[in-house]
């Protein structure tokens, strides 16, 4: 996680890298959790474990991408616009 974060090229947050590494950091103790009684091999527990850890931040960006959508879909089906000023009455 932290050298995709130094390599990559794009201006990133603390917000950004805090979330994805966080997210990471959940992900492969809750997967280290699970596969302790049921894999053995002490290689294969901690490549499941590397690999849930590298995908999470992707899943979890798709995940906020289909809740943005979704969401947007329901305001637009409801005839609200977003990001709009509500009228004032002006007085008489």
């Amino acid at each position: 996680m932290v050298s995709r974060i130094l390599l990559s090229d794009e201006k990133l947050t603390l917000g950004w890298i805090v979330r994805r590494t966080l997210a990471a950091a959940i992900v492969s103790v809750l997967v280290g959790f699970a596969l302790q009684e049921h894999i053995q091999s002490m290689t294969m527990r901690f490549a499941a474990i590397g690999l849930a850890g590298a995908s999470a931040p992707e899943v979890l960006d798709a995940a906020i991408a289909y809740a943005k959508k979704r969401m947007g879909a329901e305001v637009a089906k409801a005839g609200v616009k977003t990001n709009a000023k509500s009228k004032r009455n002006k007085r008489k």
